[in-house]
């Protein structure tokens, strides 16, 4: 860090003036004489001289003078860097499969983008890499793995998965996942990794989706959710999409057997170039 009376120094430089100086710098002349003072005294250099009552630099004035205004030129550029830092839009990609509540949940823990300015899009899973390669993006969040060359991802936490219905169309015999093969399923679309993860664990209890006497393949939560509430229905979603709705907890019930369901992992994915790891 250079010393603030260094500063003073190129401002006498500047104008060769004391008085001048002083005035600039809002100080008193007597102070800026002491600055002066303390860097001759620290450099070992002779910096001024008076000749005709008019000063000037020395030649060792000279060179500091040349070195300190390339050290405060380095340090202002530094300054802007760290400002546009600030103020850079960085761009965020989100599989339309993550509720927006849950992606921003997980922003506000990353604290290398407090107080910064960022932009989120959403896409489907399908055209989410191929969306990857149009956009220049810093950050992703997703529910599958990334695989590209310049991104690091890594596991950041689970998402819950449950199995819910409204609350007129429960029944107490749903004891058991193997309980509902002759209900109709609301599901996500194929690509949707929680479609994958309920197809998984269905053949764990021997279970296919043929089981079911019908499926529907909803793209939005909302719809899905509205759907449930006037039709005879079951659904499995993440946990976050009830606050993400804001759905009222008596209009759905959860089966008992949720806490069986498998958990999607969220990864999150970041430049490796980038400043924020």
């Amino acid at each position: 860090m250079i010393d603030y009376r260094y500063e003073t120094f190129i401002k006498v430089a500047d104008l060769l003036n004391f008085t001048k100086a002083a005035q600039a710098l809002n100080m008193t002349q007597p102070t800026v004489s002491q600055h002066i003072a303390y860097v001759e005294e620290q450099s070992g250099l002779k910096l001024f001289l008076y000749r005709k009552n008019k000063l000037s630099l020395t030649n060792d004035g000279k060179e500091l003078y040349l070195l300190v205004k390339e050290m405060l030129a380095y340090r202002e550029k530094g300054y802007e860097e760290l400002q546009k830092l600030h103020e850079r839009n960085y761009q965020i990609m989100i599989s339309n499969t993550i509720q927006p509540s849950k992606a921003m949940e997980i922003l506000d823990t990353k604290t290398e983008l407090k107080n910064k300015i960022y932009t989120i899009k959403q896409t489907t899973a399908c055209r989410f890499l191929e969306d990857i390669k149009k956009i220049p993006l810093d950050f992703l969040i997703t529910d599958f793995p990334v695989d590209l060359p310049d991104f690091t991802t890594y596991e950041i936490e689970t998402e819950k998965i449950i199995a819910i219905c409204s609350k007129g169309f429960y029944r107490e015999s749903f004891k058991r996942i193997q309980d509902m093969k002759t209900e109709s399923l609301l599901l996500r679309e194929p690509t949707s990794p929680l479609y994958q993860q309920i197809r998984t664990y269905l053949r764990t209890k021997g279970l296919t989706f043929s089981d079911f006497s019908e499926i529907d393949i909803v793209g939005e939560t909302r719809l899905i959710l509205q759907l449930l509430e006037h039709h005879r229905k079951i659904s499995f979603l993440e946990e976050s999409s009830l606050r993400e709705y804001q759905v009222k907890a008596e209009d759905f019930l959860i089966f008992d057997f949720s806490a069986s369901l498998p958990s999607i992992p969220i990864y999150f994915s970041t430049k490796k170039d980038s400043i924020l790891i």
